[in-house]
């Protein structure tokens, strides 16, 4: 009994994926690890003996898989699991059984494998063959069922087809559809914000070439306002200075160390 509910533990923390397990504070590592499995399944497992525990996370897009396997000395997670209603009893259903185990389909002329997709290093099943028990498939990403709706009718009737058709998420964000029909009947439907592709992320470098952008307009548009200011000045007192000149008959410039003079205006009488 005992085996039976580490192994399906193991199934349902796997199966959920995506649990980054990180120590904070002054924990251990299998006390985060714990206390994660513990929020991440919705039951405690504070009593549970760490069996196995793997993590691969990392690399460029963080992707990766977390695998812990428990055991128990009682039958309080399986209570726990029976309670409350969001375990489902072996066996799996298709998209959990292609996930943990793979599926094989056979046809006329051809064979499509499907899966496993949680596997080891070697690409064997992390998972072992359980028959009786409980598992359960948490969907990080569950699609609100009229966007999805909305999203296959658009793939069905073909206005989605366009490359610049676009759909708004129940956040209200506009994002970009990208499909492809596959032979065995699978459509498959990717979308990415509208903001993404023609942005893309936005990193440091990024922000300092844009602050360095900024610095520089500022500090032209200051030198042109300035230069506009003095050019208004320096009309004034040209104008000043020929009003200045009317009064006089003539105006001479002397240049008393060079011995000479450059007449600015002289009366015509």
């Amino acid at each position: 009994m005992n085996r039976k509910i580490g192994k399906v533990l193991a199934i349902g923390f796997a199966a959920a994926m995506a649990l980054c397990l990180s120590a904070c504070g002054g924990e251990s590592r299998e006390e985060a690890a714990a206390g994660s499995v513990s929020d991440g399944l919705g039951i405690d497992i504070a009593g549970g003996e760490e069996v196995s525990y793997s993590d691969t996370h990392g690399g460029f897009l963080g992707d990766g898989i977390t695998y812990a396997a428990y055991r128990f000395a009682d039958s309080n997670v399986r209570e726990q699991i029976e309670e409350s209603g969001e375990w489902m009893p072996l066996p799996m259903d298709e998209v959990a059984a292609v996930l943990a185990y793979g599926v094989t389909e056979h046809g006329e002329g051809y064979t499509i494998n499907r899966g496993p997709y949680l596997t080891d290093e070697e690409q064997e099943p992390l998972l072992p063959e359980v028959e009786n028990g409980y598992y359960r498939l948490i969907d990080r990403q569950a699609t609100d069922p009229v966007y999805a709706e909305q999203l296959i009718s658009g793939v069905r009737d073909g206005s989605l087809f366009a490359y610049d058709a676009q759909i708004t998420d129940p956040n209200g964000v506009a994002r970009g559809v990208y499909y492809a029909e596959m032979d065995n009947g699978w459509t498959v439907v990717m979308t990415i914000p509208i903001q993404e592709v023609l942005m893309g992320e936005m990193d440091p470098v990024i922000y300092s070439l844009i602050g360095v952008a900024l610095i520089a307009f500022v500090t032209l548009l200051f030198m042109v306002v300035r230069d506009i200011l003095n050019l208004r000045r320096l009309a004034e007192t040209e104008k000043t200075i020929r009003v200045l000149s009317d009064s006089f008959f003539a105006i001479y410039r002397v240049e008393f160390e060079a011995g000479t003079y450059r007449a600015i205006k002289t009366s015509p009488d």
